[in-house]
């Protein structure tokens, strides 16, 4: 029984770091990567799931495209607006500006690893 309840707490501590390392490197990209505007000028379908394909002209004047890495079921039609963001050392490491997978969601694994955390040690304690 106590096995089962450390693996919950162990498995909680390596949820919350992951998740909560994620929520910094989201921050960093917001805080220290450029953002430039882009176009959906395709969609593809990457196994089997439609993925819109942007284009987006980097500072140093050239365009570039990419696979954006959440799916199409955000409503996103070729010649939409988005707006992107690109590391300045590597423009091709490219990704959507979206806070729901930038930050929202690797804060809930975080707090997921936090609350499985908190039930392993409560558990132990009754």
């Amino acid at each position: 029984m106590i096995a089962w309840l450390n693996l919950r707490a162990v498995g909680g501590v390596v949820c919350m770091i992951i998740g909560f390392y994620l929520v910094w490197l989201g921050i960093h990209k917001l805080r220290r990567w450029p953002r430039a505007q882009g176009e959906v000028i395709n969609v593809v379908r990457l196994a089997g799931v439609p993925t819109p394909e942007i284009e987006f002209t980097a500072a140093d004047g050239v365009a570039r495209t990419f696979l954006a890495k959440m799916p199409y079921r955000q409503g996103l039609r070729i010649g939409t607006k988005v707006k992107v963001l690109y590391n300045p050392a590597s423009p091709d490491d490219v990704e959507r500006l979206s806070l729901m997978g930038t930050v929202f969601a690797p804060l809930v694994f975080g707090l997921f690893g936090a609350s499985q955390l908190f039930c392993g040690f409560w558990s132990c304690k009754g």
